[in-house]
């Protein structure tokens, strides 16, 4: 029943089918016109073949498909890109920003992209970043006349670092009177102002210079010879050099001082004077500047050494210069009371000065016995204070004295305190019949009456104004 069915549709629909031209069956259908047939990818191609971006910009690539029937499309947004180093440039792949080149570090690469299995390739290129200005370093200088200062050039890129200029930069200055140009070094000439420019592919800079004038840099001691023997004297001279080499003699206005005053004593001139064996540094200070000298003393040491006036006496409220006198073997003296150290055993009588070496000043009645060393020497000395004016004499001499024969004399003083002090060493002494006997005035004798001829003589002492006498008998 079901076979019968099929059989009477399919006859139904054969008598329904339209009629078709002959040609168009599927055996003689004419084949399809050149249009109709799908064109094939031959190629892709880069727009640019190379590309240059600058380091943090970007730029967008375009890749172009070629087709069998001659056509070009661009195939970006379906292609794949990379590049051959992501550190200098790199190239998205993202749907939204696809082909974007992207410059990182200076260099070079190659840039790659596919699409329907077809590649091409673009050259890449990140240059140096454009130097943005010029840096002068020192930005101001101060030269002073003859010296010169040396200064540097870097450029700056726009991401702030700096490097030193690639290549050599042009200089030159506003004013060739007040400095000279050799190369990056500038030299004063003169006193004064100008301006340093400098150059480089278009950018520059400016650095102020001021010249300044000489000034003294350092002070020179010198004398005219470094040995002196005791007693000589030597002038010493100080010269103030500046920083352009010009000099100029300072010796009247500079300080001198020296180690050793014992062995080599400066005036405040700067006179140098030998006066004990030895060696001594001198120096000079002038305007906060120093230098120094060695100058060395040869000759004999002192023999002796002696404290002037000897016994001194003083009166309450009075000053008395005393003074240190080193001998030596050649019967000359000198007075070393600078370099010795003063000091009183009892200031409470009499007391002593070392700003102003050896100044006594009698303080009250009594005595002190005072004592120096110098040069392995020692001195010493009675000084004897009294209170007011004497007020008289007394001589003590022997009842008689023999012919040929000496004997000390004593002269005492009284004061109206009632203090007796012996001036004998201090008296002068006379006598009255030098026939019969004589009475000697030296330092180390003083008083000292001596017999000549049997007689009397009359011996008269002198002291503070008064005087006194007394008959000595000279016996066989």
């Amino acid at each position: 029943m079901r076979a019968l069915v099929v059989l009477v549709v399919g006859q139904l629909l054969m008598g329904c089918e339209p009629d078709l031209p002959p040609d168009w069956s599927p055996t003689s259908r004419p084949p399809a016109a050149a249009s109709e047939v799908e064109a094939t990818l031959e190629a892709v191609v880069f727009a640019q073949p190379e590309v240059t971006v600058a380091q943090g910009a970007s730029a967008r690539l375009v890749l172009l498909g070629r087709f069998s029937d001659g056509a070009e499309r661009d195939v970006t947004g379906e292609a794949t890109f990379w590049s051959s180093d992501e550190n200098v440039a790199s190239v998205r792949n993202d749907p939204q920003r696809r082909g974007e080149l992207s410059g990182r570090l200076t260099g070079q690469v190659q840039i790659i992209g596919e699409y329907g299995r077809r590649r091409a390739a673009s050259n890449a290129r990140v240059p140096p970043p454009a130097p943005r200005r010029l840096t002068l370093s020192p930005s101001s200088a101060q030269i002073l006349q003859g010296h010169y200062a040396h200064f540097e050039v870097t450029v700056e890129f726009p991401d702030g670092s700096r490097a030193p200029v690639p290549s050599a930069p042009q200089w030159q200055l506003s004013d060739v009177s007040v400095a000279q140009l050799t190369g990056s070094r500038v030299t004063g000439v003169r006193a004064g102002s100008t301006r340093l420019t400098v150059t480089w592919q278009g950018l520059s800079a400016e650095a102020g210079v001021q010249v300044l004038p000489p000034t003294v840099t350092r002070l020179r001691i010198e004398a005219p010879r470094a040995i002196l023997q005791r007693g000589e004297r030597v002038q010493l001279t100080a010269t103030a050099i500046s920083s352009d080499g010009s000099t100029r003699d300072v010796t009247a206005d500079t300080r001198w001082q020296s180690t050793r005053a014992d062995a080599v004593q400066l005036s405040p001139g700067g006179a140098a004077l030998g006066r004990l064996p030895g060696a001594a540094v001198v120096s000079g200070v002038w305007q906060g500047l120093t230098d120094t000298a060695l100058l060395t003393v040869t000759g004999e040491p002192p023999t002796t050494l002696e404290l002037l006036p000897l016994t001194p006496i003083v009166t309450v409220g009075t000053a008395r210069q005393l003074f240190a006198v080193a001998g030596f073997a050649d019967g000359s003296t000198e007075d070393f009371s600078h370099q010795v150290t003063w000091q009183s055993p009892d200031p409470t009588i009499a007391s002593l000065s070392n700003t102003e070496p050896g100044l006594l000043t009698a303080n009250a009645p009594g005595q002190v016995r005072l004592h120096v060393e110098f040069a392995g020497l020692s001195a010493f000395t009675t000084v004897t204070v009294v209170a007011g004016a004497c007020v008289g004499l007394e001589l003590d001499a022997p009842p008689s004295v023999q012919v040929g024969r000496s004997a000390p004399l004593t002269l005492m003083a009284r004061f109206a305190n009632g203090q007796q002090v012996d001036v004998s060493a201090h008296a002068t002494w006379t006598t009255a019949s030098p026939a019969a006997g004589s009475v000697t005035n030296s330092a180390t004798s003083r008083g000292l009456f001596a017999g000549v001829s049997p007689g009397q003589a009359l011996v008269r002492a002198s002291w503070a104004g008064r005087t006194t006498s007394r008959a000595v008998l000279v016996v066989p």
